[in-house]
């Protein structure tokens, strides 16, 4: 089984940088381009914070810890901002987040599952995030039914469904299901012509590379 992980956490960045598989990876408020970082969220913007306000300044705070891998000290500070509003979704994933960056799984999937309740499940982020936990954790069974069901929130063609199709395709190269890699690779293909994707092309290339060297020689799965 071919081990290859190019998986991509996404959340809307207060700092203005929106995804990332290392240190720009935790959330906030404003969902602006930052270098190749694309994603956009409505239904998440719905949770964001009053400008000013002491929540919103604690949020910040705790997104630069983390960027800078300080991640108990993010965990500190985000946990404060939690106390303002203790049913944010937004803060409850970056919570998660401080944890996931520490290897601490269970805890994370704990702040991610609170952060989809309150969000009412339209959560995209916390859904993404929760299912690349699992998959760090090799269930890449959960981890698909998680991907699946983040997919299933997002209505129409737009980047967020690639970016998720992007991580499925990963959790399959695992499963050695090429069929099902090859109708997401389609589905990218398709989206990449009615979308803005940044350096999502290098990415491309990666997985094509990958996807040719398993799905050339494996069986599918019954």
């Amino acid at each position: 089984m071919i081990k290859y992980k190019l998986l991509i956490i996404i959340f809307p960045l207060f700092l203005g940088c929106e995804f990332s598989n290392n240190t720009n990876s935790f959330s906030g408020e404003n969902y602006q381009k930052s270098g190749n970082d694309i994603i956009s969220f409505k239904k998440d913007n719905e949770f964001g914070f009053k400008e000013g306000s002491k929540v919103q300044k604690l949020n910040s705070k705790g997104v630069d810890l983390g960027i800078k891998k300080k991640y108990q000290e993010a965990e500190k500070v985000l946990k404060k901002a939690l106390l303002e509003e203790p049913k944010n979704p937004i803060i409850l994933n970056n919570i998660g987040l401080t944890y996931y960056n520490r290897g601490i799984y269970n805890t994370a999937i704990k702040y991610f599952n609170q952060s989809l309740m309150f969000s009412d499940s339209t959560s995209i982020m916390a859904a993404t995030n929760l299912g690349l936990t699992y998959y760090d954790q090799m269930d890449y069974a959960r981890a698909l039914e998680i991907m699946n069901f983040s997919l299933s929130k997002q209505n129409g063609d737009n980047v967020e469904k690639l970016t998720v199709r992007l991580n499925r395709i990963m959790v399959n190269i695992e499963l050695e299901d090429c069929d099902e890699i090859f109708a997401d690779r389609k589905a990218i293909e398709y989206l990449r012509h009615n979308n803005e994707l940044g350096d999502y092309a290098a990415y491309l290339e990666e997985v094509d590379e990958q996807l040719f060297k398993l799905c050339t020689t494996t069986v599918h799965r019954q």
